[in-house]
């Protein structure tokens, strides 16, 4: 596993931040997702061979459940 560390830009409310955790979470290849929204900063802790795909995938969930938070990629 890997940590990646991310950063959005834009609102993000703590219950959407709470939705979008569990939502990636359930990922393939994730272990442990953490948003923080006083930070803008998304913790992941992901198989290394996934990294990208979970990459794209959480920001797909980001546009989808929060449009005005931009994960940065």
């Amino acid at each position: 596993m890997e940590t990646l560390k991310l950063r959005y830009k834009g609102d993000c409310c703590p219950n959407c931040a709470n939705i979008i955790e569990e939502e990636i979470k359930k990922l393939d290849g994730v272990g442990e997702a953490n948003i923080s929204v006083m930070t803008r900063l998304v913790k992941l802790q992901v198989e290394a061979d996934k990294a990208e795909a979970v990459k794209t995938q959480a920001k797909a969930i980001f546009d989808r459940v929060e449009p005005s938070a931009q994960l940065q990629i």
